[in-house]
């Protein structure tokens, strides 16, 4: 277990300080084109030592804990005050409807309760000209290809849903959409658990996806073994909050704090390419190629280009 440890902490160390170029989305708040989507260069001489010490987390923090705390039960908060009104009526049961639904089901990790479903027909219905509100049908043009994919490879599931949660975490940043639907989205999901407090902060799905990416790497190398375990999960973690508290600059804590969506955007294309484009992929990443430089999957870029969270990609591959 100590040798599991070890190639953990080596590879975070290299990952961390390897990989440069492109972020995914822009806007004052989110990382420019040019930002490290890995993090950033440069590795502090104790931080070895400091991570040693820490040997227990608290419940919630490391990103070892389920990342979708249990939804608060009925209708969201914004809904109980009147800030807004949800339409009346039966939930509708159109094809867009349920493709919107399976989106924040995948997204959740879990079944929608019949009052999110209800909260949800506020996306479909809208009382305002919001354009945001027709953005959310636009799940539609991949849902139906996510679906038949999920259904015939259910271990894929958690990757569609850990970039749906990306996506959904981005647009819920103040300012990109309506307070009310900010609501309904946080209602479903629940809010983002902060692993290192700060601005930006860095949260257990960003600490997640590193996590993931060091546990896949060993198995490409090593067919048929695994590192996947709590213990090691944690001696990883505690480098990369290490790291994120080191960081120079606000652009590669945000690099940092962005990277559960330019994981899973990997991540995704990897388990819907061929047997051959997934040998290229992972010869891109042994190489340390940018995650921000390797061409998204159709599927991938399909998911990206369509949604309230689209004009955050243009131009991306």
């Amino acid at each position: 277990m100590k040798r599991a440890q070890a190639y953990l902490f080596i590879v975070g160390t290299a990952l961390l300080t390897a990989y440069h170029a492109g972020a995914y989305a822009a806007g004052d708040k989110m990382a420019k084109p040019g930002d490290s989507d890995w993090g950033y260069e440069g590795y502090p001489s104790n931080t070895s030592q400091d991570w040693k010490k820490e040997t227990h987390s608290e419940p919630g923090v490391g990103g070892l804990t389920p990342l979708a705390p249990e939804p608060t039960k009925g209708m969201s908060a914004k809904a109980q005050s009147g800030s807004w009104e949800t339409p009346k009526g039966a939930i509708p049961q159109t094809r867009t409807f349920q493709n919107l639904v399976d989106f924040f089901e995948l997204a959740a990790l879990h079944s929608l309760s019949p009052d999110q479903k209800q909260d949800l027909k506020l996306f479909l219905s809208p009382t305002t000209k919001d354009s945001k509100f027709s953005e959310w049908a636009k799940v539609s043009a991949f849902m139906p290809d996510v679906n038949e994919r999920v259904n015939e490879q259910s271990q894929d599931a958690n990757d569609f849903g850990q970039l749906f949660r990306a996506l959904l975490r981005l647009i819920c940043s103040p300012g990109t959409l309506p307070k009310a639907q900010i609501t309904v989205v946080e209602n479903i999901i629940g809010p983002a658990r902060i692993a290192v407090e700060g601005t930006p902060s860095l949260s257990e799905e960003a600490v997640n996806g590193y996590l993931d990416m060091a546990c896949f790497m060993y198995e490409q190398k090593n067919p048929g073994k695994t590192v996947d375990a709590d213990d090691n999960r944690l001696v990883f973690a505690h480098v990369i909050k290490d790291k994120f508290n080191e960081a120079p600059t606000e652009k590669d804590k945000l690099a940092m704090a962005n990277f559960a969506l330019t994981w899973y955007k990997f991540k995704v294309s990897y388990d819907v390419a061929s047997k051959e484009e997934r040998a290229l992929l992972v010869q891109d990443l042994d190489e340390r190629k940018s995650l921000a430089k390797i061409t998204a999957h159709s599927l991938t870029a399909k998911i990206l280009s369509n949604g309230p969270w689209h004009a955050l990609f243009a131009g991306s591959k």
